[in-house]
């Protein structure tokens, strides 16, 4: 079967994406990555030649954030607009079997390709994506009849789709979907647990006598990067801290760059690419903060 993973935003280094992709080969079907970046870590790229197509689109400019402004966020809409046609375009010469999308603006065009091809859709819902658009409302205005309207909006949109995966219970009993739907929880597999006193003599050696402060998982602009860089900033005198990325960093703007050298903190930054989860917890070991 012929598979189309449909992705907006997520690069093809986000560890969900590269999980979809790699169980859905490993099971025999054939499957294509339509997304904004197709550049992987040299270790991944080995381990996916051969296996997965990559295709690369336009990278959206811009995000979606309260304080952007009008003009802003019709920028980032526009930029958003453009990237889903060109999705549309590669999935419609893909000609899938199934495509896989994991954001509302791919899930759409996911419903378009399905309508007009007559093949399958399935959204893989990470977020609860009402709470993020309401917030872009100033003071909340709005919010609980916006609320209601997206999640009618949402359930018509089942209607149309084929499947939904979600990470809990919860999640889907907020949307109420009317489609088939499955619970596929992202969280570490406790067989992972067996390894937690595992030590790694030479990665300790490495840290010994700094202060080590340690965010596991993929760094970008979003995911509690100013608070991260405050904290760094209120640590600065500390002797010999460092603050270890361990699963890489995202910032293809050098937003974040930009910050750590406008507070002098780039020398305490440092970057470790994606490990598998055995290797996290030799971090975890030698970290002092997490």
């Amino acid at each position: 079967m012929k598979v189309c993973i449909l992705n907006s935003v997520h690069p093809v280094s986000d560890t969900r994406v590269l999980k979809i992709a790699t169980t859905l080969s490993d099971t025999g079907h054939q499957v294509t990555i339509l997304s904004p970046s197709v550049q992987v870590s040299s270790t991944n790229l080995q381990e996916l030649e051969g296996r997965l197509k990559l295709v690369e689109v336009e990278r959206p400019k811009g995000q979606f954030r309260p304080s952007s402004g009008l003009v802003a966020f019709l920028k980032t809409l526009l930029s958003r607009l453009m990237v889903s046609i060109q999705l549309f375009r590669q999935g419609w010469q893909l000609k899938a079997d199934v495509y896989h999308c994991n954001e509302v603006d791919s899930w759409l065009v996911g419903i378009l390709l399905k309508i007009l091809l007559r093949k399958r859709v399935v959204f893989d819902v990470h977020e609860y994506y009402p709470s993020h658009i309401i917030a872009l409302l100033p003071g909340g205005l709005l919010s609980h009849p916006l609320e209601s309207l997206l999640l009618k909006f949402f359930a018509i949109c089942s209607r149309l789709t084929d499947g939904a995966v979600f990470t809990n219970q919860t999640r889907a009993d907020l949307y109420k979907f009317q489609c088939p739907q499955i619970i596929v929880r992202h969280c570490v597999s406790l067989k992972h647990a067996d390894g937690i006193n595992q030590r790694d003599l030479a990665l300790e050696t490495s840290y010994k006598g700094r202060v080590v402060l340690l965010h596991v998982g993929l760094l970008r602009d979003t995911y509690g990067t100013e608070q991260l860089i405050e904290t760094m900033r209120l640590l600065c005198d500390v002797p010999n801290l460092v603050c270890v990325i361990l699963g890489g960093i995202y910032d293809p703007c050098n937003t974040i760059q930009r910050k750590l050298a406008d507070l002098d903190l780039n020398e305490r930054l440092e970057i470790v690419e994606q490990v598998p989860f055995e290797r996290v917890v030799q971090y975890l070991n030698v970290a002092d903060i997490g």
